[in-house]
């Protein structure tokens, strides 16, 4: 009954039961991208806080934070998902680069109309929706491949920081990733999951970062 899909955040914490740790005031600094525990250490139950606006209040207040934080599930089983294995394994470095790219954008996308309404989205960089379909495997592949449309969604994430940076209150963005063996089996984490975080690692943005979990002993399988 512990793990995190079965309890209420919102009711642990009207309980008082919910434990804050002064560690958690990374989950606010854009430049620490990767929070790392073992299996059941509550890393789901972290990233089911930061999705909740309750839980996300009572870690801003605790970490004495008062700007807008926004955090972007990345992943859903029930909802949003794709396994990279419909596009095989065999890709490039570069590629799977592109693929988070790509899937990450895919998410930003989608909920841009409801973040930031006033934000026009460039011509030509619709993506669809994230489905383990062949719909969005087809966006996958042909995006990808295309230097254009790489660069077209590099230079929508930098208009998109210099939009946050422009407003008057300060605004940040954080995409977040847990599951992530919903979207990549653990065996060919070392293949995929060092891109993911080479994207954020090697982030040129501000105001927009990413937040990744990880499990302790996959992470110590990763090379590069």
């Amino acid at each position: 009954d512990l793990y995190a899909e079965n309890v209420d955040i919102e009711q642990d914490i009207d309980d008082n039961v919910f434990f804050f740790r002064s560690c958690m005031i990374d989950l606010f600094n854009t430049e620490k991208s990767i929070i790392l525990g073992s299996k059941g250490t509550g890393k789901s139950y972290i990233y089911k806080t930061l999705s909740s606006k309750k839980g996300l209040e009572v870690l801003k207040k605790k970490s004495g934070k008062d700007e807008s934080f926004r955090f972007v599930n990345a992943i859903d089983r029930q909802k949003q998902i794709f396994r990279v294995s419909k596009i095989g394994n065999n890709l490039s470095s570069l590629e799977k680069y592109r693929f988070w790219l790509i899937y990450t954008w895919t998410v930003l996308f989608n909920e841009l109309q409801t973040l930031y309404p006033e934000f026009h989205v460039s011509d030509g960089l619709s993506v669809g929706t994230i489905g383990d379909d062949l719909a969005y495997k087809n966006v996958i592949e042909n995006s990808i491949k295309s230097d254009e449309f790489c660069l077209k969604v590099e230079n929508e994430f930098k208009r998109l920081d210099d939009y946050l940076k422009g407003k008057d209150t300060k605004e940040y963005v954080t995409i977040i990733y847990d599951q992530l063996d919903e979207v990549v089996e653990p065996e060919n984490w070392s293949k995929w999951i060092p891109e993911l975080i080479n994207y954020w690692r090697n982030r040129r943005y501000s105001r927009i970062s990413g937040k990744i979990f990880l499990r302790s002993d996959l992470f110590k399988s990763l090379v590069g």
